[in-house]
């Protein structure tokens, strides 16, 4: 956002207008500054520059408007989902870390009925550096280990 306000701040303000001077139309500047208006004179080489700009202001306006409006909605999110406030944990790869705490877990246990529904000799998982492989085999390790508990206790009463 802040680069987007130093180039607003670089580029003119105002409209393009044209005056008619001597049977020629001139290209000037018009804009309003402390409730009056004041035009600058734009040399006809330099018009295409300036409409350029004007063009470019008005695309970085709308621009900002919209990442204004995303941020307000972001906000608006975050004020009505607490869960949201829950941190984000960064090196953790232990399921049991996120069982007991409030750290924020994308909850991927899906998978496990689906390996276990499958009869695939191999899964093979891909996915990019720190996108949650290990927590994922860790929250399996700790399913699996506590159904291999709970049938032994079934088998042994």
């Amino acid at each position: 956002m802040r680069e987007i306000d130093n180039r607003l701040e670089q580029l003119p303000k105002g409209t393009l207008t044209y005056k008619n001077i001597n049977g020629k139309k001139q290209p000037y500047i018009q804009r309003t500054v402390e409730g009056k208006s004041v035009s600058c004179y734009v040399k006809l080489s330099q018009r295409e520059q300036v409409l350029a700009e004007f063009e470019e202001r008005g695309k970085l306006s709308e621009e900002k408007k919209r990442l204004l409006a995303y941020v307000d909605g972001l906000q608006n999110i975050l004020k009505r989902n607490p869960y949201l406030n829950a941190g984000v944990g960064c090196g953790y790869q232990d399921f049991k870390d996120f069982a007991c705490g409030r750290q924020f877990y994308v909850d991927k246990t899906h998978f496990i009925a689906e390996w276990v529904y499958r009869d695939a000799k191999v899964t093979l998982i891909t996915r990019p550096r720190r996108f949650g492989k290990t927590t994922l085999l860790s929250t399996v390790e700790t399913f699996l280990i506590r159904d291999l508990q709970t049938i032994r206790n079934i088998l042994k009463s």
